[in-house]
């Protein structure tokens, strides 16, 4: 069955999980920016308003599709691996690399050296969690 094709919505991709299939996605439509996830469970479809406290985890990718709880631990094609954020630009942009002095780790440009400075849910930043001596 095509979701996408029954209900019309062109500007988002439906996303189903099933409760048969062990809460595994059944369906993907087209990708598009924005997601609905419905949960198929005994014939009936609830949408998932919060995707990442589904699989009761603190952060969910979309890319790869799974559920987190540890921001820097999460390791796929989407997160950039010097400032541990999803979709940082810091390498395509060719910018200058800069040296963040309270870590001495260096981060492609600007975009990235911000994502690192910025604090996560437990209120700590990348340069008081990680040291390059």
């Amino acid at each position: 069955m095509d979701f996408q094709k029954l209900a019309v919505v062109d500007n988002y991709q439906i996303i189903v999980l099933s409760a048969e299939h062990f809460n595994n996605i059944v369906y993907e439509g087209p990708k598009r920016k924005k997601q609905i996830y419905l949960y198929h469970y005994e014939n009936h479809f609830d949408v998932i308003t919060s995707v990442p406290s589904f699989p009761g985890k603190g952060y969910c990718c979309l890319e790869c599709k799974r559920g987190y709880n540890i921001k820097e631990k999460h390791r796929c094609s989407k997160v950039f691996k010097c400032c541990f954020t999803e979709g940082c630009l810091g390498i395509t942009q060719k910018a200058p690399w800069r040296e963040c002095s309270t870590c001495h780790r260096m981060f492609a440009g600007n975009e990235c050296f911000v994502n690192h400075c910025r604090p996560n849910k437990d209120s700590l930043s990348g340069s008081q969690k990680f040291y390059k001596v």
